[in-house]
């Protein structure tokens, strides 16, 4: 049951880091860490648009981006994944857009798992939403 109720309720987790070298600007410094969007039309675009309201209620001084943001369907030659890809990556991107950003968004695809070309869709759309 957990996966399917976790995407429609964001769970918002507080955890302080203690680093006696850093530097004393940095307290009080505040990251927001979103991962594994699986974007997918119907199922994830409500779920993602409210962690964006959410991470943008906490005001974060720093929005880290990770994992997966589209879905690749395992049976789905190459041609087609890559216009998957990109048909999945543009909407995904315009939501992560609605970010506000203090210092910055750092986005980093789980490109392990799918290698090739047809990743450079996902980039350029989230490089056309300024992430």
């Amino acid at each position: 049951m957990r996966p399917f109720f976790e995407p429609w309720h964001p769970i918002v987790k507080h955890v302080a880091i203690t680093l006696q070298r850093l530097p004393a600007i940095f307290n009080d410094f505040t990251t927001a860490h979103l991962s594994d969007f699986y974007y997918h039309p119907f199922f994830t675009a409500k779920p993602i648009a409210r962690a964006v309201l959410l991470v943008n209620q906490l005001e974060p001084d720093l929005i880290v981006l990770t994992g997966d943001f589209v879905t690749v369907p395992l049976l789905h030659s190459s041609e087609r994944s890559s216009l998957h890809i990109k048909t999945q990556a543009e909407p995904c991107s315009a939501l992560l857009a609605g970010l506000l950003i203090a210092l910055a968004v750092l986005y980093a695809a789980a490109r392990r798992r799918y290698k090739g070309p047809k990743w450079s869709h996902h980039e350029a759309a989230m490089r056309e939403s300024n992430i």
